[in-house]
């Protein structure tokens, strides 16, 4: 493993991609494509260990699906909402990982690359008894794991996207209440940040810089 002062870099992250990520057009336009590199490439390059890590998962295929077709045509669970502007899928008996993303969708939702791959980050390179450690924290107020699962997808949207606009915030069910309820200050979005982001300062409050002697002041005025 590298030292921990090794700097971020837009070459590892790249090496997922030409490693370990395929992508599926479907005649998407060329610009739909490199956007979707790209994002990737963004969502990885300050975290040279994660893309270590994903390095060693399982190959992820994302599919590029033409407007007004269903995700189960293309072997994604008959279940999934026809609404569903993207998808992560993990079957067990697939030798890839998949992400669904709508082309008409990514014309409208800009962080929506980000989330679907928050989604296969958090179940290919966490391990099991990591991914318990984040449901531990999430659980006592967001409840169900599918609850949880997207939390950490919008969290992920937050830090790599930028504000939540009105619109988003006004998303059914947990989409729009995590997107309201976010804040700087949270443990979670502390967590987040340095996922991605381990090189850059903390989210939330930072604690004033003391000079050596100030706790001994602080003992002998009680």
């Amino acid at each position: 493993m590298p030292p921990p002062h090794r700097p971020p870099t837009v070459c590892s992250a790249r090496a997922y991609v030409d490693a370990r990520l395929q992508l599926e057009p479907f005649r998407a336009p060329v610009n739909q494509q490199q956007r979707v590199v790209d994002d990737v490439v963004k969502q990885l390059q300050g975290n040279p260990l994660l893309v270590e890590r994903l390095l060693l998962c399982k190959p992820l295929r994302v599919e590029l699906i033409p407007a007004k077709k269903a995700l189960a045509a293309f072997g994604y669970p008959r279940t999934v909402s026809p609404r569903a502007a993207g998808l992560f899928w993990n079957h067990p008996d697939w030798e890839q990982a998949r992400i669904a993303l709508r082309q008409d969708m990514l014309e409208q939702e800009p962080a929506l690359v980000f989330h679907e791959f928050a989604h296969a980050i958090h179940y290919l390179a966490f391990t099991r008894d990591e991914q318990q450690l984040i449901y531990q924290v999430l659980r006592p107020t967001f409840g169900s794991r599918p609850a949880m699962d997207e939390v950490f997808a919008i969290y992920s949207e937050r830090e790599l996207s930028g504000e939540f606009v009105a619109r988003d915030k006004q998303a059914p069910g947990v989409y729009g209440f995590a997107r309201q309820q976010w804040d700087e200050n949270h443990l979670f979005t502390r967590f987040v940040r340095k996922l991605y982001f381990p090189f850059r300062a903390p989210a939330g409050p930072s604690m004033a810089p003391r000079r050596d002697g100030d706790w001994m002041k602080g003992i002998a005025r009680k």
